[in-house]
């Protein structure tokens, strides 16, 4: 196990709490195999506490800085990782990802079967959706360089959009524009969507690019390290995150229920697959 990869995940929680919790100012990462499983033992620095205490004859209050732990249990053989964590289940997803880069070196982390949260990509059908972000989060600019749509009639037909943005941010969508004119449009959902942003990631270097890539129904490219958290944050305040679907979501099979102005003028009988998007009356 090369001590850089050690560091790496140390690094990545470390940055991770810091930037969601205000806490993880420090992290030590301590690896320990026991049979055929390896365990990884995290103590990132939890909040700063005093306590009242006696050392040699003296009372005061005296301030510390304990730590916190977290214990990834990964078994080679049967492919498995566990994680032993009390705290926010949002952290969850996240730390299991770090793992995989850091640890496993894999480039993200496989879909969870198990995860039944979903992206909307649908509002990416407007060129003029807004997205939200901080003015200190170094984001410049955000542009969709590519759409895939997914047709709700014919399984497995889709419709790749890809154009030149450097010159009309546009481009994309003057492309959507031209196909709807030959073709109804609406009986496909956006199920991919790539997003070129521009920001600027040290203050004395000029700005940089950083791709985006989301796939329905709840993948996405961006890493846990510092630039990729604000770029989730920006994901997060435009309303573009995986959620659990609630009352108002389409489960059912296709038609979809009766009412809904997004499924049911176009819904097609005999798809084996939920809606899956949010049910517009």
């Amino acid at each position: 196990m090369l001590l850089a990869s050690i560091q790496t995940l140390a690094n990545s929680i470390r940055t991770y709490f810091h930037h969601t919790e205000g806490r993880g100012n420090n992290c030590v990462v301590e690896p320990f195999r026991r049979g055929d499983l390896d365990y990884f033992f995290a103590y990132p620095e939890d909040y700063s506490q005093q306590s009242p205490e006696w050392v040699n004859g003296q009372f005061g209050i005296r301030p510390h800085n304990p730590a916190f732990e977290v214990i990834f249990v990964y078994s080679e053989s049967e492919g498995s990782l566990d994680l032993n964590y009390r705290g926010s289940y949002k952290a969850i997803e996240p730390l299991q990802a770090m793992f995989a880069t850091a640890i496993l070196q894999l480039p993200e982390l496989p879909p969870d079967p198990k995860d039944s949260r979903v992206y909307d990509l649908g509002p990416l059908m407007q060129r003029n959706f807004d997205f939200t972000y901080d003015l200190d989060s170094g984001i410049e600019s955000i542009v969709v360089k590519k759409l895939r749509l997914s047709s709700r009639a014919t399984k497995g037909e889709r419709i790749s959009l890809e154009a030149d943005t450097s010159r009309d941010p546009q481009a994309v969508y003057a492309l959507l524009d031209r196909i709807q004119a030959a073709m109804p449009m609406a009986q496909y959902s956006v199920t991919q969507v790539d997003l070129a942003v521009s920001m600027v990631v040290e203050a004395d270097r000029p700005p940089k690019t950083v791709n985006i890539h989301i796939t329905y129904p709840n993948s996405c490219s961006l890493k846990y390290d510092e630039v990729g958290l604000k770029l989730r944050d920006m994901l997060s305040a435009s309303g573009i995150e995986p959620r659990e679907p609630t009352d108002n979501w389409c489960r059912a099979p296709w038609p979809a229920i009766p009412g809904c102005i997004v499924c049911a003028p176009m819904c097609s009988i005999g798809m084996k697959i939920g809606c899956g998007r949010p049910m517009r009356r």
